[in-house]
């Protein structure tokens, strides 16, 4: 797991963590502009015969009969002006990572991430339609 600049990956509890902050945007080209939002991702794998290893910002599954791969991200983005900054306890964001990822099938953490999804992202409708005034512009 990793990027291009600013970051740091470490293992922690058998995941991969990841802790950065990207540029702001306000002076791309300045390498001291440590404005920009701090994220945190975390990485781990449950897998089901063979070997885990994880070996630097690597997670090698080898021999398996099958992996699935848990990804969880946060920032410090707050919806609130004029800064949309806020305090990331990347504890309490994470706390219940190992044990959700260990403990609940892959197809009831689908549903209730669908779920949870479905009720921000489900609130408008949009639609083309092709009536008389339509125009192919392709």
């Amino acid at each position: 797991m990793n990027r291009p600049k600013r970051y740091h990956v470490e293992e922690d509890q058998g995941t991969l963590v990841m802790n950065g902050q990207l540029f702001s945007g306000k002076a791309f080209s300045n390498k001291d502009d440590y404005d920009g939002m701090k994220y945190t991702v975390r990485l781990g794998v449950k897998k089901k015969g063979g070997k885990k290893d994880i070996q630097g910002e690597e997670i090698v599954v080898t021999g398996a009969d099958s992996v699935e791969i848990y990804l969880s991200a946060s920032t410090d983005y707050q919806p609130v002006p004029p800064f949309y900054r806020g305090k990331m306890d990347k504890s309490v964001k994470f706390r219940h990572f190992n044990h959700l990822m260990n403990s609940i099938s892959y197809q009831t953490l689908k549903d209730a991430h669908i779920e949870d999804f479905s009720k921000l992202h489900s609130r408008v409708q949009f639609q083309l339609s092709q009536g008389k005034d339509f125009v192919d512009t392709i």
